[in-house]
């Protein structure tokens, strides 16, 4: 059971409701990493508007689920791990690819390179060395998709972090980060 309980559309007040409403329309439903962060709608808006934004960036949709599975699995958090699993499954991307960016792998070196680097900057808590903040320019990113990295590691992290510290019930077909020891 959750620590934090989810809000639903009955027990929510205005804020929260709008907070739910917008998120139903545009999902179809609500998931319970949204709901239970609907407790103080601010910190639902951080997740909400940060993901908003990234999404009118320059990274593609498939790119940044793959990203987004990367960062899970090196956060181990089976909450996220199988949300944007399954949606990365809904946009398309085939389930070897969604597998393979568990452990920062792709077909596409340059992919290949932005996922490692978002990795990396979980690993090391953004500490990276020189040569390692150059190899993903080097692989063709621009200094403004280096930023966009750096931001889907963050929002990522944050939810990875209250999902961790909430135990948010997980709705979506599971996939356990345990299964995995991340190489």
């Amino acid at each position: 059971m959750s620590r934090l309980h989810t809000v639903t559309l009955e027990n929510a007040n205005e804020t929260q409701r709008q907070i739910l409403d917008t998120v139903k329309k545009k999902m179809g439903k609500i998931p319970n990493l949204v709901a239970s962060m609907a407790q103080s709608p601010a910190a639902a808006n951080v997740y909400l508007t940060g993901t908003e934004a990234l999404s009118k960036g320059t990274l593609s949709a498939k790119f940044r689920e793959k990203l987004s599975i990367t960062i899970a699995q090196a956060n181990l958090c089976d909450y996220c791990l199988s949300a944007h699993t399954f949606v990365g499954g809904k946009l398309g991307i085939p389930a070897d690819q969604l597998d393979a960016a568990r452990d920062g792998h792709a077909s596409d070196a340059k992919e290949q390179a932005g996922l490692q680097f978002a990795r990396r900057v979980v690993e090391q808590r953004g500490h990276l060395s020189d040569d390692e903040f150059q190899q993903v320019l080097d692989a063709g990113y621009t200094q403004g998709e280096v930023a966009e990295i750096i931001a889907s590691v963050a929002i990522n992290t944050y939810t990875n972090y209250f999902n961790h510290l909430s135990e948010t019930e997980i709705d979506f077909p599971l996939v356990r980060s345990a299964d995995r020891v991340t190489a």
